[in-house]
């Protein structure tokens, strides 16, 4: 069934062709609370019908080729037959974080940014959900509903569409981590086209099964192991992502009990199960073949402990692909299997010049090996103010090409030009190549420039929380803010309890470690409350707005400390 991905000009065909051939075959499996118990299975057949209901169903009530549709549903077989019913019907599929009734203002105020900048015009849901979305119908009385738990309409009476590869296949909205949300348009040709460099680059088949509990709402978790799997015809096993949050374990005995190959997952995933997995009784990990690191920074040192700490369940540390891509490339830009040579130990102080200098791993800073372009993409490194290509080993903007690029943002056509200048990806990503490999070093935004020095906020975020245990691994974030003088470095870090003891200890030992590691003099620290630094709904850092809330005062405070009185502007 992979034939149909590598021959395909859409993703629409490629999927219509895979579950039409499918029949019986198992492609779509739900654990309901994360349980291997509670497993409810969908057939190619059965996935197929549901699909043909939603599209039936949004074709009556009027829903044209080309328009756009509000995904608004739970992970589970209703987003999943809600998605492909949009595609089936010519659709324009815009998935969105799952309503709730507990969202807040704020949740309410994306909803209403999304809708307004996608001009939608329907929205797919469950009437189990629907409650919690009173608000969206009162403010856009225009939009049509469609529930997918209770349409009634015959899958019969579903018009098959003409669908080209230059036509949208869904609106992948960016997760706001740096900027307001921004629809990126995903055509059927880049979305074919990146799966079918996804199967070439894992070495997929119809045998393979995906085991996942990313958020079926971005890229990662919806392209890699929801749509690729649909569309080559193997079984994609979820959960949500909550069931994960709170015992990452389901995630490994899911591997386990159905014979999992393949999973994707951002670096503080592998992460988690190393510090809270403690159980390895009947996690048996010798079927997974490849276990994509992707969609944030990747430390060697997850990668180490994990291979360490679960080669006794039978994982090999091939089996571990650091990973790179963003949702202005459809999803995959390069991946490799980690192994020798996967990683590259270089001078600190050559780094952060923005030259990569290899040195012995007992005094150098690791940076992971992201693997070499996938075939058809062409990745090159450009100094970011002129644009001209830099020299291997040197760190510049990184930029790619290829058949699987986005063709822009949806309605801004200032910024497409700004971002994708004659199809070419500017990703704002900085990085280098070397010996064919990519190497991503940090985003351009977020870099802090001290004394015409470049440092990298995971580096320095990531000695702040090794200063000591009352402070959150992967909640604390290392901005500039603007002051007359120029800008200084703050750095907001979560704290596990809300009221620690000796917070000017702990602020002492951050500024102490983040001196003698990084040579930075800190402006200010803040410790905050749990849970309370931005993030995007995927779980990235939202560094300006942790910046921007500081500088307005609307950080949950517990203790701060600031170099000099007044030296910061607020």
């Amino acid at each position: 069934m992979t034939a149909s991905i590598a021959t395909a000009q859409t993703f629409l065909g490629a999927v219509q062709r895979t579950l039409a051939a499918g029949g019986d075959r198992p492609v779509f499996t739900f654990l309901e609370g994360g349980e291997v118990q509670g497993a409810e299975t969908l057939s190619c057949a059965e996935l197929d019908r549901e699909a043909r209901i939603v599209a039936a169903d949004l074709q009556a009530k009027g829903v044209r080729c080309g328009d756009r549709v509000m995904l608004l549903q739970d992970p589970g077989r209703h987003m999943v037959a809600g998605f492909l019913g949009a595609a089936y019907a010519g659709a324009v599929a815009v998935p969105c974080y799952p309503p709730s009734s507990l969202m807040g203002a704020k949740g309410h105020e994306r909803f209403h940014i999304v809708v307004d900048d996608a001009e939608a015009t329907a929205a797919v849901t469950t009437s189990v959900l629907a409650p919690a979305l009173d608000f969206l119908k009162e403010t856009h009385p225009e939009l049509s509903w469609a529930f997918t738990d209770t349409a009634s309409i015959s899958p019969d009476a579903y018009a098959p569409v003409d669908v080209g590869p230059h036509d949208l296949a869904f609106l992948q909205y960016t997760s706001g981590s740096t900027s307001a949300p921004r629809g990126v348009r995903v055509t059927q040709a880049s979305l074919a086209s990146n799966i079918g460099m996804m199967v070439d680059v894992f070495g997929l088949t119809e045998e393979a099964i995906m085991c996942s509990w990313l958020p079926p709402f971005h890229d990662m978790g919806l392209i890699a192991t929801i749509l690729m799997p649909l569309a080559i015809g193997c079984r994609t096993v979820q959960m949500a992502p909550w069931a994960f949050l709170r015992r990452p374990d389901r995630w490994l005995r899911a591997i386990t009990a159905f014979r999992g190959t393949w999973s994707a997952a951002p670096n503080f995933a592998y992460e988690l199960c190393i510090r809270r997995v403690a159980d390895l009784d009947g996690i048996d990990l010798r079927s997974w073949t490849v276990a994509v690191n992707g969609a944030e920074p990747v430390k060697e040192r997850t990668l180490a402990e994990f291979a360490r700490k679960f080669a006794e369940c039978g994982l090999r540390p091939s089996t571990l692909w650091p990973g790179y891509g963003l949702a202005e490339a459809t999803l995959l830009v390069s991946a490799r299997s980690r192994g020798p040579g996967s990683t590259l130990w270089v001078d600190s102080d050559q780094l952060s010049q923005g030259r990569l200098v290899p040195v012995d791993p007992e005094i150098g800073r690791p940076l992971v090996s992201c693997g070499p372009p996938s075939p058809g993409t062409t990745v090159t490194v450009c100094d970011p103010a002129t644009g001209e290509p830099v020299e291997d080993r040197v760190v510049g903007e990184i930029r790619v090409s290829g058949p699987h690029v986005c063709d822009g943002y949806w309605g801004d056509t200032d910024l497409s030009a700004e971002v994708f200048p004659e199809g070419v990806l500017r990703t704002g990503d900085l990085g280098a190549l070397w010996q064919g490999s990519v190497y991503v070093t940090g985003r351009l935004k977020d870099v802090l420039i001290v004394r015409g020095r470049n440092h990298y906020p995971h580096d320095v975020e990531q000695t702040m929380q090794a200063a000591d245990p009352s402070l959150r691994p992967g909640c604390g974030v290392a901005v500039s803010v603007p002051a007359d003088a120029g800008d200084l470095v703050v750095l907001i870090q979560e704290i596990v309890d809300d009221r620690p003891g000796e917070p000017e200890r702990i602020v002492e030992k951050i500024r102490r470690s983040v001196s003698e590691q990084h040579g930075i003099s800190v402006d200010a620290v803040v410790l905050v409350e749990r849970s309370s630094v931005p993030k995007t709904t995927s779980g990235k850092l939202r560094r300006s707005a942790a910046a921007e809330a500081f500088r307005k005062g609307g950080l949950c405070t517990v203790h701060e400390w600031i170099a000099t009185a007044g030296s910061i502007d607020r």
